[in-house]
């Protein structure tokens, strides 16, 4: 058995940041909002919820531009799901 890792920069909030939490577990069921890992085999409850903006395998170069212009798309998108306005994260991916 191996693992494999990889992180994510995601927009959003940890999941006990989130003001009215009720419907969450249906946008995540539904793949409208996304759940970055705290670490491996955690559940949502401990995780970063929103959207990745940009998954890097290894030492990736990141485009500045293209992160900003994601991370503005995205926090809107956020932000009109939520109410709430998001925080650029590094999560890890863990499989």
């Amino acid at each position: 058995m191996s693992i494999q890792t990889s992180c994510s920069l995601m927009v959003g909030l940890p999941y006990h940041d989130i003001k009215d939490n009720m419907g969450l577990s249906e946008l995540l069921a539904n793949g409208i909002l996304e759940n970055g890992s705290s670490w491996y085999d955690s559940s949502y409850e401990d995780n970063i919820i929103g959207f990745r903006i940009m998954t890097c395998d290894s030492y990736d170069q990141l485009d500045l531009m293209t992160v900003g212009a994601n991370f503005e798309a995205k926090s809107k998108e956020f932000y009109s799901l939520t109410g709430q306005h998001g925080n650029l994260y590094m999560t890890l991916d863990v499989f």
